[in-house]
């Protein structure tokens, strides 16, 4: 049995989502408080089998920031999921604070899926507390640390008095980063039609979100850099990240998600491949098999990072078939619908393995959605393909 608890400043709304949620999931404990002071109570009384698993909270709270509420609760027990209501998840505050809330999810909702949602997350953190995987990272020597050019960043965009300029000043403090952000910007992933050059362009290009999101990754790679994986395969791994990242961001534009879900769904491609970094770095303690994948290993370094469930849950089962269930597109969905077009598609002109492509994927996304899916794959590979034919 989960315990959830609603918070909503609307008593009556909230008792609704209780009673809706309860009628859901008869086997769940449901109640609601309409303050986060109350909330805060509640959850310090709560012990034992009534400790609080879930609470849901509504992103305006009269008494405090909703978002310090959830931070609260993270840094006092990171065990409690922490999921948001909000009837705007492109805000920038919102999206600034993804690490003091897990999940959102955009007014009106429908109380079977909250209660999916709330079933995804309490899945995916047994996943991330399984005693293999546990046993396996207390093991590695380098799993990286989020870096601190990234923290600052995150920083800033969760102030009120965020700024591009101030972005791309904290890039340009870093002449490396400068450089990849540039050479990224400049690449056929993006489709800028003109040559940019300064990260002030980039930014206001691209938005601050995805410069974030290739500050995160590039920082990490070049964790590795010197170390065992060879130079050629850190650099493999890098412009594929890149390039998941890039259709991740399509996909999810197409699908017509919001900004706050177009940022994971980026997030989770740019890192989709950092449990295969790690582990092909630990020659004295490789997998052992079984149910134990650098997938998992991946998610596992993103949820210690506090990153949002959708992003650890879309590195975790990347190359796994989602549920039938699924109602909505998720970064896992579309996470998923790339590495199986990469897979089966690898000749983007061989029609019969699209048209398998296509029914596979309209199994659990609208087919026009996929129709753009497909463009947008085949299109980037085009132009890919023949960046690499003029390198060679």
């Amino acid at each position: 049995m989960s315990n959830i608890l609603i918070v909503d400043n609307d008593n009556n709304a909230g008792q609704d989502a209780c009673r809706t949620l309860g009628a859901e999931r008869p086997e769940w404990s449901v109640q609601g408080v309409d303050s986060g002071t109350k909330a805060l109570q509640l959850i310090a009384s709560s012990v034992g089998s009534k400790a609080i698993d879930v609470i849901v909270c509504e992103s305006n709270l009269t008494d405090m920031a909703s978002f310090d509420l959830l931070e609260q609760i993270r840094v006092e027990n990171e065990q409690t999921i922490r999921l948001t209501l909000t009837a705007n998840a492109d805000s920038e505050t919102v999206l600034g604070n993804a690490r003091a809330n897990q999940r959102f999810l955009l007014k009106p909702f429908c109380p079977a899926h909250l209660a999916t949602t709330i079933e995804r997350s309490v899945r995916l953190r047994k996943q991330m507390q399984a005693e293999e995987l546990k046993k396996y990272m207390s093991s590695v020597s380098s799993i990286p640390a989020i870096p601190a050019i990234y923290d600052e960043m995150m920083k800033e965009l969760s102030s009120p008095h965020s700024s591009l300029l101030k972005v791309g000043e904290i890039v340009e403090s870093d002449t490396g980063l400068t450089l990849t952000v540039l050479k990224v910007v400049n690449s056929a992933f993006y489709g800028i039609n003109k040559r940019v050059e300064s990260v002030g362009q980039a930014v206001t290009l691209l938005g601050v979100h995805l410069i974030k999101n290739i500050t995160l990754t590039t920082k990490v790679f070049a964790r590795f850099d010197g170390n065992s994986l060879s130079a050629k395969r850190l650099t493999q791994l890098n412009t594929e990240a890149m390039k998941i990242g890039a259709l991740c961001n399509q996909f999810a534009r197409y699908a017509k998600l919001p900004r706050s879900s177009v940022d994971h769904c980026q997030i989770a491609g740019m890192m989709s491949n950092v449990g295969e970094l790690v582990t092909s770095v630990q020659a004295q303690n490789t997998l052992s098999g079984g149910s134990l994948t650098p997938d998992l290993v991946g998610a596992s370094i993103l949820h210690s990072w506090f990153m949002p469930d959708a992003v650890v849950e879309a590195v975790a089962l990347q190359n796994e078939s989602p549920p039938r269930s699924i109602d909505i597109i998720t970064p896992l969905v579309i996470l998923h619908s790339i590495r199986y077009l990469q897979t089966h598609l690898a000749d983007s002109s061989d029609k019969q393995k699209e048209q398998a492509c296509r029914e596979y994927l309209c199994e659990f996304t609208p087919e026009p959605v996929v129709e753009n899916w497909l463009d947008a794959y085949k299109a980037l590979e085009q132009l890919t393909s023949s960046d690499s034919s003029r390198a060679a």
